[in-house]
């Protein structure tokens, strides 16, 4: 189930956070924890402007104790609309961002390795294995 796929704005979040917790995991030995936050950070950033919903949008840490980064939103993003689209654009900023480190090659095979239980059987590399 990817962000698209969610009925409402708390579901598209609740799917997003997994995907961002999927991607934390698989780049963790590549940028750390501090690099990945950093990075969503600048991501959720550059799409604020795009994206009333995301105004007052935040990234989250461990502190808040919900178990590593993750987005959260305000109560009200719901009733702001297109909440899928924004965090699915905040996603596609992320992985840009990543690509400028690592080259687009390399970002995008990371991510479908992060994402391979949330593709389609067709599309996930190593399904099973890291």
């Amino acid at each position: 189930m990817l962000i698209g796929d969610a009925a409402g704005g708390a579901d598209a979040l609740d799917v997003c956070n997994r995907l961002v917790h999927a991607l934390a995991v698989e780049l963790a030995e590549w940028i750390g924890d501090d690099g990945f936050v950093a990075l969503l950070r600048r991501a959720l950033n550059a799409e604020k402007p795009r994206h009333a919903c995301l105004a007052d949008a935040r990234v989250g840490t461990d502190a808040d104790g919900k178990g590593g980064a993750h987005l959260v939103l305000a109560p009200s993003a719901a009733e702001q609309g297109r909440v899928h689209e924004a965090l699915g654009g905040v996603l596609a900023k992320f992985i840009e961002l990543f690509g400028r480190f690592v080259g687009v090659e390399m970002a995008t095979r990371l991510t479908m390795r992060a994402w391979r239980e949330y593709l389609p059987a067709d599309d996930a590399p190593g399904r099973g294995s890291r």
